[in-house]
């Protein structure tokens, strides 16, 4: 992995226009996955004609603060263009705080820049079809979202039908071979499917010291021990997360005709350790094999990148 950061890093070092002053204007990212969702929009966006609004929506949009970290970075990047982002959220997903919506709409009532414009949030339930028309959004973008969807084939049709036809939907999230458990901050707990197996290895964990989740619950959850936190998590892995795996999603692109790349996963990985060292980049650049042998590995390690379009020539 260290190879393959130095390789990349070189690259982007000596290919990179936008990565001295101009990146280093945009406020640093309150999470990486933020910087590299608005890297891999920005690297399309390369390409793309500036004489129409861009249309951007963050499908699971939670708190907004990936929008907002959008909309301040392409502000500078793109002030050329016209950019309109829509935020959509489901009221049955149990992710966010109760009162979250009308926080969230208040941060983004406050996001509106020179070239950038917000809507506010849209909150439908998971079974209901997306608000929006045919071939509406020239990108779809979903953060940490995928492995919390129970009807994978549904969301991915309904993606298709609001992507327009060069259009690009970015996805970022863990797939079922992933080792560490993100929520649980447990490693394997999600592979283990009966319920009474993965509460001994909850508890098991906990006590060992991997305790963070049972620590960060107390208020939210009001678990009482380690016990009690061990049982009811067994249960919210159940019923609030549904990964998927490599195969499975292959089957899905392949049901619902995507194309699919997962070209940009090395850049999530190399994001990670350049933010180390205060590089912070927002043009990214395919390197194949390299693409190849970072998400060979990096399915294991943390959330894959997923690109997914309905024009083959779109993931060149």
């Amino acid at each position: 992995m260290m190879v393959m950061w130095l390789v990349s890093s070189f690259v982007n070092i000596n290919l990179n226009s936008n990565m001295t002053m101009t990146n280093y204007k945009i406020v640093k990212a309150s999470s990486i996955t933020y910087q590299h969702l608005a890297a891999v929009i920005n690297t399309y966006m390369l390409k793309m004609d500036n004489s129409k609004v861009i249309k951007i929506l963050d499908l699971g949009c939670g708190d907004g603060k990936l929008i907002g970290h959008i909309c301040q970075a392409l502000t500078i990047l793109r002030p050329k263009f016209k950019i309109k982002i829509f935020g959509l959220d489901v009221s049955d997903a149990n992710q966010q705080e109760k009162d979250y919506v009308v926080k969230t709409n208040q941060y983004l009532s406050q996001l509106h820049s020179d070239n950038v414009e917000t809507e506010e949030m849209v909150v439908i339930t998971s079974k209901d079809t997306l608000p929006y028309q045919e071939n509406e959004f020239d990108f779809i973008i979903t953060n940490q979202v995928m492995e919390h969807v129970h009807d994978h084939k549904f969301l991915f049709k309904e993606i298709f039908r609001c992507l327009n036809s060069n259009g690009v939907n970015i996805n970022l999230f863990p797939l079922r071979e992933v080792l560490w458990e993100g929520h649980a901050f447990m490693p394997i707990v999600h592979k283990i499917k009966n319920l009474e197996l993965r509460r001994l290895f909850i508890l098991f964990f906990a006590r060992l010291g991997l305790n963070k989740q049972y620590h960060q619950g107390k208020q939210r959850y009001g678990w009482k021990s380690i016990e009690e936190f061990a049982l009811r998590f067994a249960h919210i892995l159940e019923t609030d997360t549904n990964y998927i795996s490599l195969r499975q999603l292959k089957t899905l692109v392949e049901e619902t005709k995507f194309q699919i790349s997962f070209k940009y996963t090395k850049n999530f990985f190399i994001s990670k350790l350049n933010s180390m060292i205060g590089i912070r980049s927002y043009n990214y650049y395919a390197i194949k094999y390299l693409d190849f042998m970072c998400f060979a590995l990096g399915k294991y390690l943390s959330n894959v990148t997923v690109i997914l379009t309905k024009d083959l020539k779109r993931q060149l």
